[in-house]
């Protein structure tokens, strides 16, 4: 069994091909057993009874199934899927996205494969054709960025990583001064000193240990600006994961899925400066490469800089190598890829720009491009195989390129023609006297 419903709380529990599991929580706000029936269908698409084999997959079908259902209670719908009709399936179906649309209908399909419990007309609908259909993406293939902007964008990312490092350097060194700050005051290096043995807070959070309310812990902690800078500082936030993938994918051309789903333990290393990097590629199956010294060092460094929030992540969250903490949600892990709003939120605050002036739009297949193209740009620079049609073998074409390259010596015609004239005309006068 690929994946379990439970209950108090309702809950999916999944195990995937990968050797890990996931945990995902079902919303009950709205038509508890329509979510479940959902529920019950999603399981009949997770592998190996169906494609789903991710935890990011799991989670999308799981959103789609809350707007779902909270916008079937709005229409009146308040069963489960055995009592849907034909008329408000269609109404919602019709204003639903197309990537929602289809997950919707594959999970009733689903449902309905193991139960028969659908009406007639509610199966007819849900085996038909979408009302939204997805857009096809353009078929031209990624072009890679172009010197400067490839440079700029790596360059960014290090000087994030680097201030981002810097900080927490400072927090770490301000925590070992640091006394408990509800005996010795609020002070920035009191903060520290909590949050290293205690986790992420806010201000809100440490009022509520002593009963304050968020406008007594607002006032009595300046605002809570020390308390959000020592968090941030301590557990790296979602901009500095962003940096530290983006950077990690130019220095070593990995697969933007790879990247995401790496965890500490596919990190191995190959003696006292080699590391060796096993990823799963969607496409193909599990690969491995060898890191270059600069991506080493770019990993012992997040290792380093993510040692402290490990320490207060759950089990499963702190075995993924890209765990981070958002401020704004205390006490919550994430792990994985990182949404494309967020990346695109970072490159504006960045100020990045690409070569047409506009903010650059970063995709993160364009990245292996880049690399690949400029790391075989780098091998050919200089070389007199430049020559040579890189889609030929160089064994091939290697004696006539050199033979072109060669300049050829002067012909002596003049000279030919006079060795050749006098022997003709000697020949000739001794033929005429014979005869004669």
């Amino acid at each position: 069994m690929a994946a379990q419903l439970l209950e108090e709380p309702a809950r999916l529990v999944c195990w995937f091909t990968k050797g890990t599991t996931a945990t995902v929580e079902l919303p009950e706000q709205d038509n508890p057993q329509l979510v479940r029936d959902m529920a019950n269908g999603l399981i009949g698409l997770i592998h190996p009874h169906g494609q789903v084999d991710a935890e990011s997959s799991v989670r999308e079908f799981v959103r789609a199934t809350r707007l779902f259902a909270a916008a079937m209670a709005k229409r009146g719908h308040v069963g489960g899927a055995a009592e849907l009709t034909r008329p408000s399936l269609v109404e919602q179906l019709w204003v639903t996205g197309a990537a929602h649309e289809s997950m919707i209908r594959r999970m009733l399909a689903a449902f309905d494969q193991d139960t028969q419990a659908l009406r007639p007309e509610v199966r007819e609908l849900v085996g038909g054709r979408a009302y939204n259909q997805k857009r096809r993406r353009d078929s031209k293939p990624l072009l890679p960025y172009d010197e400067t902007v490839w440079s700029q964008l790596q360059e960014v990312c290090r000087t994030e990583i680097q201030e981002a490092w810097s900080q927490f350097r400072q927090a770490h060194a301000a925590a070992e001064k640091g006394r408990d700050p509800y005996q010795h005051g609020w002070s920035y290096e009191n903060l520290c000193w909590w949050m290293v043995r205690h986790g992420p807070e806010n201000a809100v959070s440490l009022g509520q240990r002593v009963g304050w309310t968020p406008t007594m812990a607002y006032h009595r902690m300046g605002r809570g600006a020390d308390a959000q800078r020592a968090c941030t500082a301590l557990f790296p936030s979602p901009s500095v994961v962003i940096a530290y993938q983006l950077l990690f994918g130019a220095y070593t051309g990995i697969v933007p899925d790879g990247i995401a789903d790496l965890s500490v333990e596919d990190l191995e290393w190959a003696g006292d400066a080699a590391m060796l990097v096993n990823y799963l590629k969607g496409r193909t199956a599990e690969e491995s490469v060898t890191l270059s010294p600069r991506a080493v060092r770019l990993v012992e460094r997040w290792l380093e800089h993510s040692a402290v929030s490990r320490r207060f992540a759950a089990q499963t969250e702190a075995s993924e190598l890209w765990l981070r903490h958002d401020y704004t949600h205390v006490g919550v892990w994430w792990t994985g890829p990182s949404r494309h709003e967020s990346i695109q939120g970072w490159v504006r605050r960045a100020r990045l720009k690409g070569s047409d002036g506009k903010p650059l739009r970063i995709h993160r297949h364009s990245i292996r491009t880049s690399f690949e193209s400029h790391r075989d740009r780098k091998n050919w620079f200089g070389s007199g195989r430049g020559r040579i049609d890189p889609n030929h073998s160089t064994t091939a074409h290697g004696s006539r390129a050199t033979t072109i390259s060669r300049p050829r010596p002067p012909r002596r015609r003049m000279r030919w023609r006079r060795s050749w004239r006098r022997p003709r005309a000697i020949f000739c006068v001794r033929r005429f006297r014979r005869l004669c």
